[in-house]
């Protein structure tokens, strides 16, 4: 092995390496990263070649280094490649080649360390003990490490072989990615010469500006000096590779676009430097969700909910980024949208705009005269809707389909607090004050609060999750019930001012919460567009908020039926405002959006 040394591979990690490459010949290939970095001598391993320009130029062929030529190559895309490395053959300093592409368009350069391929070998005859290689500081569990810049990282390599302090004998580590210097060890010793002792090399390693490097220990039992450049046989051994890469503090130069709608969900790209081993990404002072790190200059984020002009900002090992005009991103106010209908206890609803489209129908019109209803809910398309009374009586309304109810079911109950209708409208759940919960249709009955040993009296709504699989049940309290595979992201448990609505957010990935005041909770990816206290408007009679259909917004809605509408919800009338005097509005839906 000549010396014996690590190699560690710094830059991008194992199975993911994504590096700028090197300036490549017009229309060359191009190799930024191997899926499998290292393989035994004798070859064999199936590695996936990233890059581009593989395709277009003929046949491809696939070569390790010193190894040669690749067997069962197999182009995937233009910028992936199947093949299987061959054997090494005879071993050399650090074991590590390049691997490059060819076609008739040219060949790869190389691009340590994203094309390097560790051979690792361990003696057997005579037996010798293992070689061991890794990093031990800053603690890691993977073969991977990303620091900020001039962190000491601490390499150890140990071996209980029996091996001579010889000029190319001993245990080295290597940084194997600069080939020119391979074979100047960045640590070595002599070890010991009766196998009784381990011999342990601990080396700290350090750089000062960004960069990727690669290391492998490696041994040699030479009971004379060891060819130069070579790896003795059959007592010696070259380690698997270890990589760390030093990252500064990052740096946003662009945002694309720069702009998107107030309920978030816009997939943005952010250029800029810095951004191996990112963390977070924020708008804001909101974290954005789906980050992924494309290459140590770009990546991709999902804006969360939010409002005016905020700053992007990128957090990684080496800091969180300085906030400029570069990286700013506005959100956009839809057009106010939607139109509603409001029903009261007594199952007449009245429809906003006035002379609108989305009246289905009351229960007053059928000459049905109760005044226990409880809560309304629309269909899926918005062209119908289903009213519940405390009963467990429902009404259907439009296209909505009647599936069955408590009554006709014989279930005699005066507790019912609300109703939420499946994804499709075929079928809905009912929920009581005691969090007992009903499926009809297809709705999937989960669980219920008394099912869990739960005893409580002042359950006041419920709210499904997208698949159907699970709900959020809502107490005064502000205490907030996940059931089923519902995720429990918040609560405003204890509140003073009781909690009278529960919404789920578009995906079904949050929920909004609002209590009697007005004042709005919003938890998961539910955006905050304000509330009433935020205003200074003092009520105490808001009985639900509504959502948008996109979530871009709501309306909250009082017992006396004034709306007040937030985000990109239209305000299109009220009952104050057309001088309908009541109180005994209970909740509301949205209808189809003006045109």
């Amino acid at each position: 092995m000549g010396v014996a040394g690590l190699v560690l591979a710094l830059g991008v990690p194992t199975g993911v390496l994504a590096l700028a490459s090197p300036a490549a010949a017009a229309g060359a290939p191009v190799v930024t990263g191997l899926s499998v970095d290292n393989g035994p001598i004798a070859g064999g391993t199936s590695v996936t070649i990233t890059g581009s320009g593989f395709s277009g130029g003929g046949t491809p062929t696939v070569t390790f280094g010193s190894a040669g030529a690749a067997t069962n190559v197999v182009l995937n895309s233009d910028s992936s490649i199947t093949a299987t490395s061959p054997s090494l053959g005879t071993n050399v300093i650090g074991n590590t080649v390049d691997v490059t592409v060819t076609t008739t368009n040219g060949t790869s350069a190389a691009n340590p360390v994203g094309d390097q391929f560790t051979y690792t070998f361990n003696s057997t005859t005579p037996p010798a003990p293992p070689l061991t290689f890794g990093i031990t500081s800053p603690s890691t569990t993977g073969s991977s490490l990303v620091v900020a810049d001039s962190t000491n990282v601490t390499l150890e390599g140990s071996t209980t072989s029996d091996i001579y302090p010889t000029t190319y004998g001993g245990l080295s580590i290597l940084d194997v990615s600069n080939p020119s210097t391979v074979d100047v060890p960045v640590a070595h010793t002599g070890g010991n010469s009766n196998g009784t002792t381990a011999t342990v090399l601990d080396t700290i390693v350090s750089q000062s500006s960004p960069s990727t490097h690669r290391y492998v220990a490696e041994y040699d039992h030479c009971a004379t000096t060891c060819p130069t450049g070579t790896v003795s046989t059959p007592t010696s051994a070259v380690s698997a590779p270890v990589t760390v890469t030093w990252v500064g503090q990052p740096t946003v130069t662009a945002v694309s676009p720069t702009s998107g709608p107030a309920a978030g969900g816009t997939t943005v790209t952010v250029t800029g430097t810095n951004f191996t081993g990112a963390t977070a990404v924020d708008f804001g002072s909101t974290a954005a969700t789906n980050v992924t790190v494309l290459s140590g200059t770009s990546l991709t984020a999902v804006a969360p909910a939010g409002s005016g002009t905020v700053d992007v900002t990128v957090t990684g090992p080496g800091g969180t980024s300085t906030t400029g005009s570069a990286d700013q991103y506005t959100y956009t106010a839809a057009a106010p949208k939607g139109s509603y209908d409001m029903v009261g206890s007594d199952g007449g609803v009245f429809v906003f705009p006035v002379g609108g489209s989305g009246f289905y129908g009351s229960l007053p019109g059928l000459g049905i005269h109760v005044n226990n209803i409880v809560g309304i809910v629309p269909t899926p398309d918005e062209k119908g809707y289903w009213l519940v009374g405390t009963d467990g009586g429902v009404f259907a309304f439009g296209d909505a389909t009647f599936v069955q109810s408590l009554p006709g079911l014989g279930v005699h109950v005066n507790n019912i607090t609300g109703i939420v209708p499946t994804a499709d409208g075929k079928g809905y759940w009912l929920v009581g004050t005691d969090g007992g919960v009903f499926a009809f249709g297809d709705a999937t009955y989960v669980q219920s609060l008394p099912g869990l040993g739960v005893h409580v009296n002042n359950i006041v709504g419920i709210a499904p999750t997208a698949d159907g699989k699970g709900y959020w049940l809502l107490g005064s309290d502000g205490a907030v019930y996940a059931l089923g595979d519902a995720h429990f992201y918040g609560g405003a448990y204890p509140s003073s001012v009781p909690l009278v609505g529960i919404a789920e957010a578009a995906g079904g990935n949050g929920y909004w919460l609002v209590a009697s005041t007005g004042k709005v909770y919003n938890f998961g990816s539910a955006g905050s567009y304000g509330d009433l206290p935020t205003l200074g408007v003092s009520v105490n009679d808001v009985v639900s908020i509504v959502p948008t259909p996109d979530g871009g917004g709501y309306w909250l809605i009082g017992r006396d039926g004034g709306v007040f509408a937030f985000g990109d919800a239209g305000f299109v009338g009220s009952l104050p405002g057309i001088s309908v005097h009541v109180s005994n509005i209970v909740g509301a839906v949205p209808t189809s959006p003006l045109t």
